[in-house]
Order: C-alpha cells, then structure tokens, then sequence
C-alpha cells in the first residue's frame, strides 16, 4: 500500500508549495483543476498535491468547488 504525499515532499517543500499554490490561485480568479495546480508548479505527480490541498482548505486559504479549487 502506498502512502501518498509526505513520502515524497520534506517540510520546507510543502511550505513554499503552500505559498505557491496560494498565490498561484490568486492569479486564476476562475480557478484550477489539481492536474493544472501541479502542472503550474511543476510537481509530476498531481497526487502528492492531495494533502496539500487538504491543508491549504482546513487553513481556510483555499476553497474547493466541484473538482476546481479557488483562493478564499
């Protein structure tokens, strides 16, 4: 079984892809699919950015519609 995420990213990865997933965001007022987020911020593999996202939603940063996600 396979453990996403935290397997491949340490603290200070996850922080500034925190930040760039944020401001990422504010440039795309329409908002971004997962796949597009990691595209933008070069991450190969969209999932990693599963509890990131998690985060940046329960921190009150982002919000989720659907499948797309929009800076709060």
């Amino acid at each position: 079984e396979e453990d996403i995420a935290e397997d491949f990213l340490d603290e200070e990865e996850t922080e500034t892809l925190h930040n760039q997933i944020v401001a990422l965001l504010q440039d795309f007022p329409g908002g971004l699919r997962m796949v597009e987020i990691a595209e933008e911020v070069e991450v190969e593999n969209w999932r990693s950015l599963i509890p990131i996202m998690r985060d940046l939603q329960n921190d009150g940063e982002v919000k989720k519609e659907d499948s797309t996600y929009f800076v709060v």
